[in-house]
């Protein structure tokens, strides 16, 4: 079984391990296999275009529900490296109008709205929850 989580842009398509696996190879996190336990990936996104790229992620923190980005972009000369950081964030800001997906190019909207509407649908709540069971995406 495969956790629920949404992969859009350069991700859509992927699996959960083929994610996981791009943020060990991609992102030049240096931490052993298994960095991410304790964490569940639930929005995987990744761009890539000509000689630069984005990626964004939100991550729930298993032992209490608390919600997690992280964000990075990469030019021609340098790439992902240190840049995954995780950093709280709340529903609140996921479901409010100053939310955005950085480096999404125009597919702003689109992309906000899969977002949103997936993570609605995991029906979280801000402060501690219980973590959805493993299911299909």
């Amino acid at each position: 079984m495969e956790y629920p989580f949404l992969a859009v842009g350069e991700f859509e398509g992927s699996s959960y391990e083929d994610v996981v696996e791009n943020i060990h190879s991609q992102w030049g996190w240096d931490a052993p296999e298994g960095a991410l336990d304790g964490f569940r990936i639930l929005v995987a996104y990744d761009m890539q275009e000509s000689y630069e790229g984005a990626g964004w992620f939100l991550l729930i923190r298993e032992s209490d529900g608390q919600l997690f980005e992280v964000h990075g972009s990469h030019c021609s000369c340098m790439g992902f490296e240190g840049q995954f950081s995780p950093e709280e964030t709340s529903l609140d800001y996921v479901f409010s109008s100053r939310f955005y997906l950085p480096y999404t190019y125009g597919d702003d909207d689109d992309l906000k709205t899969k977002v949103i509407q997936f993570v609605a649908r995991l029906g979280l709540e801000d402060g501690p929850v219980t973590v959805p069971d493993p299911q299909v995406n």
